[in-house]
């Protein structure tokens, strides 16, 4: 997820919290508390190649419990307010205890599992719309006081939103890309968004894509 800016910057960090690829907390990450900024340790080839595989295996299992999740019985669940979706039984939109922001939405709930009592590992979230009007960026492609209020917030980065490209995938169900430059380099950005009702959204990120197009696509 912030492969593209590489670990080994605070700076990188930073900037890879505002762009949105990373979590919602990840903003507060700080050097000295978790040493993502000094440089990795050297190791033995024998234990490169031991970190590959302990890598290759989790990304597998990761993969298989993905998969076995969207393939798993379904049944129709509420939501939100009387608005209920077909999802893996095992999968419930557990509301969050505190409020937060994420894509300049108000976070209401997120993807659960209840078997593994832990979040999905594909994230999806329920939010209402505060400054970022999902729908008229779907509808007139673009939201100028959105656009306005985001380079103006990430002007310490010298971010731009140059375009934004909508592709409808399901029944009110859409993948936005927006293009931003970033010290003129061109990077990509995409959300996944289900319209609930006017204002509500289930929305995900690119590593959201599995889980979204299962329950949303075409």
């Amino acid at each position: 997820m912030l492969g593209i800016f590489g670990l080994n910057s605070c700076v990188a960090l930073g900037v890879a919290a505002s762009v949105g690829y990373a979590v919602p907390w990840i903003a507060a990450i700080s050097c000295s508390e978790f040493g993502v900024c000094s440089e990795p340790k050297s190791r033995t080839p024998k234990q490169i190649e031991r970190d590959e595989k302990q890598k290759l295996k989790k990304e597998i299992e990761e993969k298989n419990y993905i998969q076995n999740t969207i393939l798993s019985k379904r049944k129709n669940k509420e939501v939100f307010e009387n608005i209920s979706i077909l999802m893996p039984e095992k999968l419930e939109f557990r509301k969050v205890k505190e409020p937060r922001e994420y894509e300049y939405s108000n976070v209401i709930s997120e993807l659960y599992d209840k078997e593994k009592k832990n979040l999905f590992l594909q994230r999806l979230f329920i939010v209402e719309k505060d400054k970022k009007d999902f729908e008229k960026i779907i509808n007139d492609g673009k939201d100028e006081k959105y656009k306005e209020y985001y380079e103006k917030e990430k002007a310490e980065y010298k971010l731009r939103l140059l375009s934004t490209d909508v592709e409808k995938i399901g029944e009110n169900a859409y993948k936005i890309t927006e293009k931003i430059e970033m010290s003129n380099e061109p990077i990509v950005k995409i959300t996944y968004v289900k319209i609930l009702k006017e204002g509500v959204y289930i929305i995900g990120n690119e590593n959201s894509k599995d889980i979204f197009l299962a329950l949303f696509g075409k």
